[in-house]
């Protein structure tokens, strides 16, 4: 029934934009309530916020990354009725910042998808869908078909699908970007990594 439900929702919420493509969130029941998980996410907010206070260069780095999903359309601003317009169906992300051991300059926002608030986490409401490994020995003999094997990355794979609007209020998180401003409400656009419906998203697209 959990795959069913899984394979309705890809079929009836996919469709096409200008640049990529848009779907929903693989919900294993469509009349999900949610709690209200905001104190968790103020919660870990101003412990990030105690640790960047002590390190100016990480601070600046990761402000640097949420002007960069903004700027590039990957999360946006709430306006205040928007905040609470959705009860029960709404969701705020904890996050914390990592950095790559190749890349140790580079910062990386990450979410925590599998945080429990209330004994209830966002992946655990979602669904994986159908299974995605194919068959190996059909995958060896299509390797070995052509003299000339091909194979290639999307850069930002799962950055590049679009979740649809009515499921946007789930993926929402807080930001501060100093002590004087005030908390702000952001909303992811694109699908988050580490999503149990993620990979499944971004793969048959």
């Amino acid at each position: 029934m959990e795959i069913e439900n899984s394979e309705s929702i890809l079929r009836n919420s996919t469709r096409k934009l200008v640049e990529r493509y848009e779907v929903g969130l693989l919900w294993k029941d469509p009349n999900y309530q949610l709690p209200n998980s905001r104190p968790q996410a103020l919660g870990r907010l101003t412990a990030l916020k105690r640790r960047l206070s002590v390190d100016m260069k990480l601070k600046e780095a990761y402000q640097s990354e949420i002007d960069s999903l903004v700027q590039n359309g990957i999360a946006k601003k709430e306006v205040a009725s928007e905040t609470d317009s959705r009860k029960g169906r709404a969701w705020y992300l904890p996050h914390h910042g990592v950095r790559s051991v190749a890349k140790p300059d580079k910062l990386r926002v990450v979410f925590d998808d599998s945080a429990v608030f209330n004994g209830i986490s966002l992946n655990n409401m979602l669904s994986k869908g159908p299974p995605l490994l194919s068959d190996l020995c059909h995958l060896l003999i299509r390797f070995r078909r052509y003299q000339i094997a091909v194979a290639a990355d999307v850069d930002h794979m799962f950055l590049q699908v679009a979740v649809s609007q009515s499921d946007q209020t789930v993926i929402r998180f807080l930001w501060r970007n100093s002590s004087h401003k005030p908390l702000r409400t952001y909303q992811m656009t694109r699908q988050v990594f580490g999503l149990t419906s993620a990979q499944l998203l971004a793969s048959t697209l």
